[in-house]
């Protein structure tokens, strides 16, 4: 079903019920799941009269906000392709990106719109619109003013392309990722059950992909008020503030921006719900959150950017015997996997294209209980492809007629069919004694140590560094049977670059060019 027919056959339902709540200039707006619909028809009217038709690509570049989905959801009724990409690549990256998919038509803020003057591959698209002020050479959707009455109903295609999002990827090139209608309602089903979204519930997003899952689901959205793309940054107060105000049951986000949440000590009588993930989520937080927000539920999501979600765990089936097996470096325990997707590991050799297997071929490669390997997955809400093909050879394979994804990390399964994490499949160290090191298993185990905000373990030159963020310099001496065990040849103490979407993971080649610029040996 196209996401658009969804939201209509929820404003049947829901018609007064809240479904977007926003702060706009200091100023909270509130949208109707009635309002919503009718925006969205108007706006899809105007794109129809534009020219716009199933297919053509439009590149949107606009902050999170009650229009984004008004836009986002009109473009999906007339079966239009939104484009997203992140400004912060560059021009260069946004050229490439925009040579790779031939937009039709530019959509976005008015800030976005210098943008489209300044980069002459955005200043080419033969269409541009906006949904709030006066643009020069610029159209603006105004919901409300279209006449509805020829409006064509949703397209219907579950193949075509509806979302393409960019990854810069190991090499700094462009990998667009195409979602079509039909693995956005597989992701919505996942998420669903995954998260126990309910209608009428109130959440606090934070995560832009994951309001088309509330708006399916018929929940109240508060759209958090903080930059976008940096739960980093988050003022905790001022999301506190949100939360208290339209009584928030629930929310998922990165640890991040839990981190800045917590920092404002707020109580939060109304929350039953807390999800966390998009990056490494150790039991310390999972702690925090439990102890500051008694009446939660406090569960740690795993995913990737073509697999979301694929495990799950709650912190109150967390066992002593877990987190003595994370302090001591087994890994971090992620818990059951989602229903509706197979999730195997299998032996590994990242790095080297798998090619077509037989059921005989892939049992072969899939190893026991605590074997560790890299993870794969295949379901409906497993993206296909990627546009152009590229990058498919090393990250797809097929099982006979079934196709898979592997999904650049490293883990095992335990004796009760948990799924455990020990880090990207890339980063694998191979010690000068003859074993694998898994850098994620210590940086683990590191975690639970008050002292230490962040670790990296890292080969440097021929030996094993360990980059740690300390409150000082110097680590706690109980670390040293865990830095013995794998083998820390140095510890440097620095600030350890993140990852630019969610803040939480680290990020490697930043490091590493920190690092020699610091230590240049």
């Amino acid at each position: 079903m196209n996401p658009a027919a969804l939201l209509a056959a929820q404003a049947a339902q829901r018609g007064p019920q809240w479904a977007l709540i926003d702060r706009y200039r200091g100023s909270d707006r509130t949208l109707t799941y009635a309002e919503l619909n009718s925006a969205v028809r108007n706006v899809a009217a105007q794109l129809h009269a534009s020219g716009l038709r199933e297919g053509d690509a439009v590149l949107v570049f606009h902050p999170v906000s009650i229009e984004l989905y008004i836009l986002l959801l009109a473009m999906f009724h007339r079966g239009l392709t939104a484009v997203f990409i992140d400004p912060g690549q560059g021009r260069s990256f946004i050229a490439h990106c925009c040579d790779m998919v031939g937009p039709r038509a530019f959509a976005g803020s008015p800030k976005a719109h210098w943008l489209r003057l300044l980069c002459p591959p955005v200043r080419r698209i033969p269409r541009a619109f906006h949904l709030s002020g006066r643009l020069p050479w610029s159209c603006r959707l105004v919901p409300g003013r279209a006449d509805v009455a020829g409006l064509p109903p949703p397209v219907e295609n579950e193949d075509a392309p509806a979302l393409i999002t960019f990854t810069s990827g190991s090499t700094g090139q462009p990998r667009g990722i195409a979602r079509s209608c039909g693995f956005l309602m597989a992701q919505h089903r996942a998420l669903e059950t995954c998260l126990a979204l309910k209608p009428g519930e109130v959440d606090l997003a934070t995560l832009p992909v994951f309001v088309l899952a509330n708006l399916a689901s018929g929940l109240t959205t508060v759209l958090a008020d903080f930059p976008s793309g940096k739960p980093g940054e988050a003022d905790g107060m001022v999301s506190a503030s949100q939360m208290q105000t339209w009584k928030v049951s629930r929310s998922a986000a990165s640890p991040a921006f839990f981190q800045r949440l917590l920092g404002a000590n707020p109580v939060l009588p109304h929350l039953r719900h807390l999800y966390t993930g998009g990056a490494p989520v150790f039991p310390s937080l999972m702690e925090r959150l439990a102890r500051q927000f008694p009446s939660a539920v406090i569960e740690a999501v795993y995913g990737s950017s073509e697999a979301e979600p694929i495990a799950h765990l709650r912190w109150e089936d967390v066992t002593p015997g877990d987190l003595d097996a994370m302090r001591t470096g087994r890994g971090l325990l992620a818990g059951r996997c989602v229903d509706g997707l197979k999730t195997a590991v299998i032996a590994a050799e990242w790095g080297r294209p798998l090619g077509d297997l037989n059921s005989g071929e892939f049992a072969e490669k899939s190893l026991p209980p605590d074997g560790i390997g890299e993870i794969v997955v295949s379901g409906a809400h497993v993206v296909s492809g990627y546009l152009n093909g590229d990058g498919e050879s090393g990250t797809k394979f097929r099982v006979d007629d079934k196709l898979w994804h592997r999904t650049g990390d490293t883990g095992f399964f335990d004796a009760s069919g948990r799924l455990w994490l020990t880090g990207r499949a890339s980063a694998v160290m191979h010690h000068r004694s003859g074993r694998r090191l898994h850098p994620f298993q210590l940086e683990t185990a590191l975690s639970f140590f008050p002292g230490i905000s962040a670790s990296a373990l890292i080969e440097r030159h021929g030996s094993i560094v360990l980059v740690a963020e300390t409150s000082g310099d110097s680590l706690p001496v109980d670390c040293s049977p865990l830095l013995e065990a794998f083998g820390v040849d140095q510890v440097i103490y620095a600030a350890i670059p993140r990852d630019k979407r969610h803040n939480a993971k680290v990020d490697y080649p930043a490091l590493r060019q920190l690092l020699s610029k610091q230590n240049p040996r």
